[in-house]
């Protein structure tokens, strides 16, 4: 018996099949695609902002001095793998302060004759406790009018709270608002700083499986402040 011309209802039902199997794998290729291209647009952001981020604060510490140098833990729980908002983890969202020299363009931070530095401002980096992802601020305090010490000054948490008159003119800065953790600690021992930053891109939706499109990118440093003196 001859068929007439046309699909039978199974041979329709095959192709459907076929159709929607290959655009579900176009789909699951785009999608790979995307989520590369957001992951290493993420990654390159968090490079910039990590270079933006130390390139002052390594070049504040390393012009001050160890003495002057002090520190405030704080640690706060935000989520481990956004937006997921569980499991949670405990960073450190810390500060740390010390002295500064603020005319070093205008070779004006060693004093002529004794060539001791010019103690002339106080810098502070301080991590927010924002939730997921803090801002790390640096506030630079200047202490007016400036002074030529043979000791450097140590400026503690309870100073800024009680607004010394002499620390005038505070200038903030923003240097970025990916900081997951930022961590400073002191080594008394061989008089350095050490600083733990870990950079935590925004978060987005989920990819596929639900895994997390976040990027984080973590560095330790240690810094030595080259006008420490004396040298143990």
């Amino acid at each position: 018996m001859r068929r007439r011309g046309g699909f039978t209802l199974l041979e329709s039902l095959v192709t459907l099949a076929v159709l929607g199997s290959l655009i579900l794998v176009v789909f699951a290729v785009f999608e790979v695609g995307v989520t590369g291209f957001k992951l290493g647009n993420n990654r390159l952001e968090l490079q910039g902002d990590l270079r933006r981020l130390m390139a002052p604060l390594r070049k504040d510490l390393l012009n001050s001095s160890y003495q002057s140098a002090s520190t405030l833990a704080i640690t706060v729980d935000v989520p481990e793998k956004p937006p997921a908002q569980n499991p949670q983890v405990t960073v450190h969202r810390d500060g740390l302060c010390f002295n500064g020299l603020r005319n070093l363009e205008a070779n004006a931070s060693y004093d002529s004759i004794s060539g001791l530095p010019i103690w002339d401002c106080f810098v502070c980096y301080f991590a927010t406790r924002d939730n997921p992802d803090g801002k790390l601020v640096r506030l630079l305090l200047r202490d007016n009018p400036p002074s030529t010490r043979s000791d450097p000054k140590n400026l503690q948490p309870g100073d800024l709270s009680t607004a010394a008159p002499e620390l005038l003119d505070r200038s903030v800065k923003v240097l970025s608002d990916r900081v997951m953790e930022f961590e400073a600690t002191l080594d008394p021992s061989n008089q350095l700083v050490v600083v733990h930053l870990r950079m935590r891109s925004k978060a987005g939706r989920l990819a596929m499986g639900g895994r997390s499109s976040v990027e984080i990118l973590e560095i330790r440093t240690v810094i030595n402040p080259t006008n420490t003196f004396p040298r143990y």
